[in-house]
């Protein structure tokens, strides 16, 4: 029995996945493809920096993040020519990593917004209909709210702090420190341009060198948290509803009826729903059909044993 068994294990780990495990599989190895190469490019430049320019470690690593997070440079410039090509092609393969990471990032939110409305589905089926579209829209706008909330506290917070510390460290006054604080947040302009924290390679320091290094950690995550639940929250939403039938009528019935045999089957009255709905797009659906005929060799309209290659 223990043999059958250890059998049946190795059959079932045999069986290539489809659908919706074949693409968590492949999002998983995407996602973790995407650290391997986020380590690599910013260790890589990191080191290669430090060799090309003879910078030390801390300068190296705050070029680096100025690239990666989009803040430019200028307080520290490459100077040898493999610098700068290295520099040219490091900038594009930047672009299209973060462009990755932000699609990452848009698809965990996709896969939240279809979660609830597969909670909702779920309220259908369970016949509280009349409570499903309310339920759906409360879910998404209660987390996209909860977010967007979130990412305000976060912002204010930094910019608070960065005035503060404009006026109370730099010395700076009350105008000229909201509008450093707000240049410097907001990514306009570079921390390093700021006379207190020199970062070029005559007037820098470990210690300015390292508060550069986490500013641009901390400020890029914040802004980039708020943008994206901004953009979420405030952004157009397309309506997703879930209906249901309360009377059936001939011209429905004869929409339904795709077969033309004048009854309408599960199947089609399921097809009919995600249709009229928007849910999904006519042509994915009859793919899946084709896809059901070429595996149905007997044409029984089912799947069975003798359909088994």
């Amino acid at each position: 029995s223990q043999t059958m068994l250890d059998g049946t294990e190795q059959s079932l780990l045999a069986v290539p996945l489809d659908g919706s495990a074949k693409v968590k599989a492949q999002r998983k190895r995407t996602k973790m493809l995407l650290a391997v190469l986020s380590g690599i490019y910013v260790f890589g430049g990191w080191g290669i920096f430090y060799i090309f320019e003879s910078w030390d470690l801390l300068e190296s690593l705050l070029f680096t993040l100025s690239i990666l997070t989009g803040i430019g440079y200028g307080h520290v410039a490459p100077a040898s020519s493999g610098g700068m090509v290295f520099s040219a092609v490091y900038i594009v393969c930047g672009l299209v990593l973060f462009s990755s990471l932000a699609g990452e990032v848009l698809e965990w939110m996709m896969e939240a917004e279809i979660s609830t409305l597969m909670s909702s589905v779920k309220d259908f089926t369970n016949g509280a209909m009349e409570t499903v579209r309310l339920t759906y829209e409360e879910r998404m706008q209660r987390r996209k709210r909860r977010h967007f909330m979130v990412g305000v506290i976060n912002l204010s917070v930094l910019y608070i702090a960065a005035v503060l510390m404009m006026v109370f460290y730099f010395r700076e006054d009350l105008v000229s420190a909201i509008y450093l604080s707000a240049i410097s947040v907001m990514k306009l302009d570079s921390i390093c341009l700021l006379q207190g924290v020199p970062c070029n390679d005559e007037d820098s320091s470990v210690g300015s060198l390292t508060f550069a290094i986490v500013w641009y950690v901390v400020s890029f995550a914040t802004v980039g948290q708020f943008m994206v639940a901004a953009s979420s929250y405030l952004g157009s939403d397309p309506e997703v509803s879930v209906s249901r039938l309360h009377v059936m009528n001939s011209d429905r019935l004869a929409r339904m009826d795709a077969d033309h045999d004048g009854k309408v089957s599960r199947s089609e009255f399921l097809r009919d729903r995600l249709l009229q709905d928007g849910l999904v797009d006519s042509e994915v659906i009859d793919a899946i059909l084709r896809n059901f005929d070429r595996l149905d060799k007997d044409k029984s309209g089912y799947i069975s044993t003798k359909d088994v290659a």
